[in-house]
């Protein structure tokens, strides 16, 4: 507890953050900065009930984010969005049992590639949904970012995302270290912001050498609705 109390500011302040940051209400902002917040409530409390207290918030705010959405009644709504928020939860605790054992750049990646890589086996093999939790979908107005798809899916946005929360993380803990380690910060911060700004640049151009012509042929399957009589 004593651990706990301290960092129960940044529990609400990622509970608030989530609420807005994909579902019903989607700031675009708040899903690149509620990972960070949530992130830097488990360093600070590096406890089992911090991890489980995080764990019950996580869950709670699905219930709420996706009310309405989710096609099931009751019961079954909670049992579905209990188990997302369970399974988006698990990135969470991997960093928070992997991560404080590496340094630098390492430590920052056990976030973005565990969230990934739950994507990809979740969204393959483990709803009916498909991939409509993804973090990409909430940054669908940034469309010089979205051009990233094209090269790595929903997949590469989504790392972009979660490494940025990471990253932000990390930097908050190692300011609070004895001997803060100024010129790995710099180095790490300034590589992902190199990474990001091409990531940027390239889709800007790519928006921009497209053709300046308002009509676009696309294909596209519909049922046979004499078939469906």
């Amino acid at each position: 507890m004593p651990r706990i109390l301290p960092a129960t500011p940044w529990l609400a302040l990622a509970a608030g953050l989530l609420l807005v940051s994909n579902g019903r209400w989607i700031v675009p902002a708040a899903a690149w900065l509620a990972p960070a917040a949530l992130l830097v409530f488990l360093d600070r409390t590096r406890s089992r009930p911090g991890l489980g207290l995080g764990l019950l918030a996580y869950v709670l705010v699905q219930f709420v984010a996706w009310w309405g959405l989710i096609p099931a009644p009751g019961i079954l709504y909670f049992l579905i969005a209990a188990t997302y928020g369970v399974v988006y939860f698990l990135p969470f605790t991997a960093h928070r049992l992997l991560a404080h054992r590496m340094t630098g750049v390492q430590a920052t990646l056990v976030f973005p590639l565990a969230w990934v890589a739950i994507e990809f086996l979740f969204h393959r093999w483990g709803t009916p949904y498909g991939s409509w939790f993804s973090l990409a979908y909430t940054q669908t107005d940034t469309l010089s970012l979205m051009q990233l798809a094209s090269v790595t899916g929903t997949a590469g946005i989504s790392f972009l995302m979660t490494w940025f929360a990471a990253i932000a993380a990390w930097i908050l803990h190692t300011r609070r270290a004895a001997a803060p380690d100024w010129r790995r910060v710099k180095l790490v911060g300034g590589s992902y912001a190199a990474i990001t700004i091409l990531v940027l640049g390239s889709g800007h151009l790519c928006l921009a050498l497209q053709p300046n012509d308002p009509l676009h042929r696309t294909a596209g399957l519909v049922p046979n609705p004499q078939l469906m009589l």
